[in-house]
This record gives structure tokens, C-alpha cells and sequence, in this order.
């Protein structure tokens, strides 16, 4: 018996629909909205407080070289990473394009959308898996989705999830849309293709200063804080295998062409308060690459902020790029700068 035409297109509507219900726009038009360093956690409503609690315990990563007072013996150190938590029913809003995400456990249509799809990479701490995901929401999108509810896991398991989430959002986290390059930086990245043989991503914020055959130098100033990206190019016959060379070698570069409002020197801090720290390898993937971290002082000043000078070795051509990052930010937390500038670092590509 021929059954009617109806009901073919009924059941062939239920198979799209069923098919499609959970379907998730994988290459998004929106791009990311937020800054460096902020994640937003996703939870069910009755969880916010909780999750909150949660995190403000085991979640605090701190950084090693950002203190938080510019006092002597004061100890604190700015926080890696800053939170802020929205409720599942946020996914209605614009929320949903934030740079990074924690989906923590079911969490209404966030984590439906997520089940639908394949994640990058999958991790198990315990009895817990993380998802890892992304550009699903937005573009230069981070996700972590620690698939089932852990806040009444073990101390030594929420740590592991803690880690492991800030783990991948480090590594991964790129300059989110709001920070991408504009027409104006594009031609300064030409610029410096053309010129010097190499590219990285510059926020659109900064302004071309100067540049010669041994720098760059770019520059972003308020009424608030400025912040600079100060590149030395130079020979690789010139030692920085040590933090004592590469102090030398920041101070010569700061010494010939750096100098503040008052005409004095802009140097790395002596203060036994704002200590350096060298690494002759780093984590960018690049094995020709060491960093100095530290503080810099302006002679004859209270003025000082964080620096962080990646030194990448440009082997074929015997020079070292040298990208100097540094921020005066008094009255601001300085963790979302320094985020940013260890992001350009990690940005820094040579020409073939």
C-alpha cells in the first residue's frame, strides 16, 4: 500500500530538523569582543555564586614578575587571569563573542551547541574531561569546557582543572577583535616585511615613533598609561647569554634613544624590589628564543613599570630581533598589557 506524500515530507522535515537543531555557525562573521587576559565563565544561574567562590580559591593564577604594589617587601602579585561570570541564559546576548570561555558543566544552550561538535583536543584530569575548542561563537575564540560540574571534586582535581584550563587560554590566546591590526598598522607591518625581513601582530592602538636600521619604535599613549613596542635589530656577535648580558644589552639600546619627559634615562630597575628574570628558552614554540622580564625605572623618578624583551635568533642572517615591550600604568591592574605583549611576542614570524 502506497503510503501518502504527506507523510514522507513529515518524516523527511523531523530528519532536517533533528539534524540541524544543535547545529553551531562553526566560521563565524563576529569577531571576538573583550581584552588579553579576561576569561568569562558560563554556568547555570543557581551555580554563579558557588562557581564564583570556586574560583576565587583555586583559579588565582599568579604572575611571577607583575606586583601589584610598587612597595618594598609587599609580596603581591598581580593575578594571570581575570574572571567575570555570566548565567547560562546569557547565550541570548552578545557574551557569547568573549575571547575566552570556561563552560563549566551543562550549561543550557553554551554547552549544547559544544556537544554537537568536535573539540580540538580532549584532555582527562581524573574523572573529568576537558573539551578544548575553537572559533565557535566568535573569531580569535578560545574555549575550555570542563564537561561535567567539578565543584565538588577534590582540592587536588579542581587545581588540575585550574591549571589546565589556564594552561591552553596561555598558549593559545591570540589579540582578540577589538586589538586587531587596522588599515594604518597593516601598512606598518609592510613596512617592516619589507624592511627588516619579519611580521608580528600589533594592536591598532599603537602609532609609528621611529624607526631606523637598528629599531622600531611604536608607541601608545592616554592620560592614563602609555605603553611602548621598542625593537632592536642587531648582531648576533653581540652575547645575551646571561641576564647580566641581556640587561646590558637592553640598557645600550635604552640608553642611545630611549629617554623620559625630564631628559634622563629609562633603564632596568636595580631595585632588589622589582627583581629580572632570564630564560634562555621560552614557551613560544620557537627554540631560538630567549626572554628578560623585569621592571624598568625613569632616572630620578618614582615612574617604573614591567618589561618584557623577547630575543629571537635570526640564525640565517646572524642578528638578533630584539621585541621590547614596556607599560607605565600606575593606577591600573598591568596584567591585561603584559598579556598582550607576550601575545605579539608569540606573533613574531621571520620572512622566508
Amino acid at each position: 500500500m502506497k503510503k501518502p506524500t504527506f507523510c514522507y515530507f513529515l518524516l523527511a522535515a523531523l530528519a532536517i530538523f533533528q539534524a540541524c537543531k544543535h547545529k553551531t555557525n562553526t566560521t563565524p562573521n563576529l569577531e571576538s569582543d573583550g581584552i588579553p587576559g579576561e576569561i568569562m565563565v558560563v554556568a547555570k544561574e543557581d551555580q554563579i555564586a558557588e562557581i564564583e567562590s570556586l574560583f576565587a580559591k583555586y583559579f588565582q593564577i599568579k604572575n611571577e614578575n607583575l606586583i601589584v604594589s610598587e612597595k618594598s617587601g609587599s609580596g603581591q602579585f598581580e593575578n594571570k587571569f581575570n574572571y567575570f561570570f555570566v548565567r547560562h541564559k546569557a547565550y541570548e546576548g552578545t557574551e557569547k563573542t568573549a575571547p575566552n570561555i570556561i563552560i563549566w558543566g551543562n550549561a543550557g544552550q553554551f554547552s549544547e551547541d559544544l556537544d554537537a561538535l568536535k573539540p580540538s583536543k580532549t584532555i582527562q584530569t581524573g574523572p573529568f574531561e576537558i573539551h578544548y575548542y575553537k572559533n565557535i561563537w566568535a573569531k580569535n575564540q578560545l574555549i575550555a569546557w570542563v564537561k561535567k560540574d567539578a565543584s565538588n571534586a577534590e582540592e587536588s582535581t579542581i587545581k588540575a582543572i585550574a591549571a589546565a584550563c589556564t594552561n591552553y587560554f596561555y598558549l593559545n590566546e591570540t589579540l582578540p577583535g577589538n586589538m586587531l591590526p587596522s588599515k594604518y598598522i597593516d601598512s606598518i607591518n609592510r613596512l617592516i616585511s619589507d624592511n627588516y625581513g619579519f611580521k608580528l601582530a600589533i594592536p591598532s592602538q599603537f602609532k609609528l615613533e621611529m624607526t631606523n636600521t637598528e629599531i622600531i619604535w611604536l608607541r601608545q599613549e592616554t592620560t592614563r598609561f602609555y605603553r611602548d613596542i621598542f625593537i632592536n635589530i642587531f648582531s648576533d656577535s653581540l652575547p645575551i647569554d646571561s641576564k647580566e648580558n641581556a640587561i646590558e644589552n637592553r640598557n645600550l639600546f635604552c640608553k642611545k634613544y630611549l629617554k623620559n619627559d625630564e631628559g634622563t634615562l629609562v633603564l632596568v630597575s636595580t631595585s632588589p624590589t622589582f627583581l629580572s628574570y632570564f630564560k634562555k628558552t621560552t614557551d613560544l614554540g620557537n627554540a631560538n628564543t630567549s626572554t628578560l622580564r623585569g621592571w624598568y625605572q625613569e632616572e630620578g623618578t618614582y615612574r617604573r613599570g614591567p618589561f618584557i624583551r623577547t630575543f629571537f635568533h635570526d640564525k640565517p642572517h646572524k642578528r638578533y630581533i630584539a621585541l621590547d615591550q614596556f607599560v607605565y600604568a600606575p593606577d591600573m591592574p598591568r596584567s591585561m598589557f603584559y598579556h598582550t605583549a607576550e601575545i605579539i611576542a608569540r606573533s613574531l614570524t621571520f620572512d622566508k
